[in-house]
């Protein structure tokens, strides 16, 4: 068997050898002019390869001549690729051995290289590709989106929310809205303009906590940040219970003393933030001694004059009894 076979061999090497020595001159010529010597010019023929097509491989950058060159050629055309799409492919990376990439690009949609390789310029592979497409973005306008410094999945969270150009969606960008989560706390406060929603943002306030601003009566940036400044947002409504209804009433409160946890009870013992201080150049600056105070007849902090250094008790029943 293993004579048979080294036959069968060398009468293939003759024959090829023995078909080259049939050929013309010019010919050979133009076989050398391609990188196929004469001794190998029979295995390029025997493929099924002429001169004329050979070239045009060569040419394309397959296969540069030489006796095993035809190897590469043959398996681009038995792909079915013509030279000029096999050298469009070699060109973005694509080789013998690579072949079933360019699968991956033309089931996602991509049936030339020109266009793989305006896909390949930014980054995106064949896989990603498809996702792109679904939501109309081909290569010339992922371009523009990323020109604006925004890509990959950004651009499909924008388009969700009806933002389809990339100078729209980098406006929503510079306003601090780079999140799903951002555009859907966004929504649920009625935020409708980047503009506005940069206002909350620079105001020190998370697009969470809008709509939570919004309960409270609170609808603008401006009037939240100025809450925020005096008060956490958890206290507000207390405040406002106890009829203390804008950020500079909360600070001059704050600012003798009472905090939110006794203004409720000073509202009702109807002391105002005169009186207090009154009671504080008394030497009573303790809110809940006022009120008790207060409460225990004391009209005014000079009422109280004439019992100080008294105990709080005693000098309550002291002034009960008209003592």
């Amino acid at each position: 068997m293993k004579r048979f076979i080294i036959s069968l061999l060398i009468g293939f090497t003759f024959s090829i050898s023995l078909f080259a020595q049939n050929l013309s001159i010019n010919e050979i010529n133009q076989w050398k002019s391609i990188g196929v010597s004469k001794r190998w010019i029979g295995n390029w023929t025997y493929q099924g390869l002429t001169y004329q097509e050979a070239e045009k491989w060569v040419n394309a950058g397959i296969g540069t001549g030489g006796g095993s060159d035809w190897s590469s050629i043959m398996k681009w055309k038995r792909n079915g690729f013509t030279p000029e799409e096999a050298k469009g492919w070699k060109n973005i990376g694509i080789s013998t051995r690579t072949l079933y990439e360019i699968d991956s690009w033309k089931n996602a949609g991509v049936s030339n290289s020109e266009e793989a390789k305006k896909w390949k310029n930014l980054k995106v592979t064949a896989n990603r590709v498809s996702s792109y497409l679904k939501i109309g973005i081909t290569p010339d306008i992922l371009k523009s989106w990323n020109d604006a410094g925004i890509g990959g999945r950004a651009i499909s969270m924008y388009k969700k929310y009806g933002i389809d150009t990339p100078k729209e969606a980098k406006k929503w960008k510079t306003a601090g809205v780079s999140y799903e989560e951002d555009f859907a706390n966004l929504q649920k406060a009625n935020i409708k303009t980047p503009k506005e929603a940069k206002k909350w943002k620079e105001a020190g306030i998370d697009f969470y906590y809008i709509q939570k601003w919004k309960e409270l009566g609170i609808d603008t940036a401006t009037e939240a940040k100025a809450w925020k400044n005096v008060t956490d947002i958890s206290y507000i409504a207390q405040w406002k219970k106890a009829d203390v209804s804008n950020p500079k009433e909360v600070e001059k409160w704050k600012k003798i003393g009472v905090s939110v946890y006794n203004i409720e009870n000073i509202k009702k013992a109807n002391i105002n933030i005169d009186e207090i201080s009154q009671w504080n150049k008394v030497g009573i600056t303790d809110v809940k001694n006022i009120i008790l105070f207060v409460n225990g007849g004391f009209k005014s902090s000079n009422q109280y004059k004439p019992y100080k250094g008294v105990y709080l008790e005693h000098a309550i029943k002291l002034k009960q009894c008209g003592c």
